[in-house]
């Protein structure tokens, strides 16, 4: 039998609790019929011969949206509403793109549900508009509210893509102080929230070509739970960042979640990118105050020639060794790893390479 040790305990409690008050509301009875059921639409990305589609089915997924006049008291109750959230199970919704057909996907326990379009001819580049339309609910009322989400297909101009995290590499989280997280993540909203300075002009340097906007994708692969979509997904729209694919993961126990002991799923986002696009090379950008270092080295490591740089902006909670190791790492592989100190650092970098005109 696996051993878990007490570090992976504390991070599990959270969803445990969450699944035991679950549990204690199924056996005193929930009125469901009352529910109003909605489908929460993620971005993806695909190619022109497959465009992917991922969303979530929820009770009432409006009420987890902010917006920029919020008082404290309705982003607490938004928050409320967005980490005890209701998933529906057994829900079969309906997806179709132009030109490119259509299907239909069950949501599993957790409300999740994916698919892929196959369209007769390929599709173009761009994002391409996915209606989600809900057939049947297993109970409460059908809200019948076509939701929109899209599929990204790379441009075949680019010269490289980014993929990026979020926490203390765009978004300044203090993630390395708990308390100060919750409270800030309780409390605040996608409008309240402070970007790290810079990054908002690094980023779109880094996504044009030849004068041109957004040619470059951009990918933002995080540790944080698929509750917060929403908060991040206005975030960076609130500060101008380029539009792409926010990837999560589930809040739940185990390597898979946002609450296990490691950050498997992020890597193995990473790596899916770069094998849906196998013949287009990326930077990477982090931060030191957890595993990216160690991550991004074994990326490079497993797709030699594919990893033009890996940026760490040093977030104050630096551990040397792992980034001395990432560094040879990368270095053995032909690549290179640095750990940088602000936006600044990167660009001028960046444009020593030729990355950024």
């Amino acid at each position: 039998m696996a051993t878990i040790d007490n570090k992976e305990q504390g991070a599990q409690w959270p969803a445990r609790l969450e699944s035991l008050v679950d549990r204690a509301r199924d056996l005193v009875g929930r009125d469901r019929t009352s529910w109003r059921i909605g489908v929460q639409p993620y971005r993806t990305f695909g190619t022109p011969n497959q465009i992917a589609y991922m969303g979530r089915v929820l009770r009432d997924p409006g009420l987890a949206q902010s917006t920029i006049h919020d008082s404290i008291w309705r982003n607490l109750r938004a928050s409320f509403h967005r980490f005890e959230s209701d998933e529906i199970e057994g829900a079969r919704v309906e997806a179709s793109a132009p030109y490119a057909g259509r299907a239909i996907s069950t949501s599993d326990e957790e409300g999740y549900l994916k698919g892929v379009l196959a369209p007769a001819s390929p599709m173009p580049e761009g994002w391409i508009p996915i209606r989600l339309r809900m057939n049947s609910v297993p109970y409460g009322t059908n809200e019948h509210v076509d939701q929109w989400s899209e599929c990204l297909i790379p441009s075949h101009e680019a010269p490289f893509g980014i993929i990026s995290d979020i926490d203390d590499t765009v978004l300044h989280t203090q993630v390395r102080s708990r308390i100060k997280m919750v409270l800030w993540s309780a409390f605040g909203n996608a409008y309240s929230r402070l970007p790290l300075p810079g990054v908002s002009r690094l980023y779109r340097k880094l996504a044009a070509n030849a004068a041109k906007e957004n040619v470059n994708p951009v990918f933002y692969v995080s540790s944080s739970p698929w509750n917060l979509y929403s908060v991040l997904t206005d975030f960076l729209a609130a500060i101008d960042m380029p539009k792409g694919p926010v990837l999560l993961r589930d809040m739940g126990i185990g390597n898979g979640s946002s609450l296990g002991a490691s950050h498997g799923n992020k890597e193995a986002k990473i790596a899916e990118i770069l094998t849906t696009y196998p013949k287009l090379p990326f930077i990477l950008l982090g931060d030191s105050g957890e595993e990216d270092p160690a991550i991004y080295a074994r990326t490079i490591a497993q797709f030699p020639g594919r990893i033009l740089c890996a940026y760490i902006r040093d977030s104050g909670a630096v551990n040397r060794s792992m980034v001395d190791r990432s560094v040879r790492a990368a270095r053995e592989a032909g690549s290179e790893l640095l750990l940088v100190a602000n936006s600044h650092e990167i660009e001028s970098h960046a444009e020593s390479n030729g990355w950024i005109e």
